[in-house]
């Protein structure tokens, strides 16, 4: 299930081929099936997305204030602005998702409401 997060849910060597392929926006591109979802799960999928979206920026927020608050003290903050870039391609991920989601569902449905007005 998409709660679990990307990370439990693919494996890391499509995450990496996600990473890679500079084509790709979204690990859904990747999988096949995933294009014909209904409007219903579509919108679930989207508020969950979304809810990601908020969630990634307080923890990057949070992470960001860290690696300030470490470098003000002189100390080291290697690892810390590693998990940082983490943090911030996840969250880029979670934008791309939604992104791809709004698109689905505004792309089939336009020229069906065009078509009745």
């Amino acid at each position: 299930m998409v709660t679990q997060g990307l990370v439990k849910r693919f494996p890391p060597r499509l995450l990496a081929r996600l990473r890679r392929e500079p084509g790709v926006r979204c690990v859904d591109q990747l999988l096949p099936g995933f294009t014909d979802m209904d409007r219903t799960v579509i919108i679930e999928h989207l508020a969950l997305a979304q809810k990601h979206i908020v969630e990634g920026e307080l923890r990057v927020r949070e992470q960001r204030e860290y690696v300030a608050k470490l470098a003000s003290r002189g100390e080291d903050t290697g690892l810390s602005k590693r998990i940082l870039a983490r943090l911030e391609a996840v969250l880029a991920m979670h934008v791309a998702d939604c992104d791809r989601l709004i698109r689905e569902l505004d792309g089939p449905t336009q020229p069906k409401e065009r078509a009745r007005a």
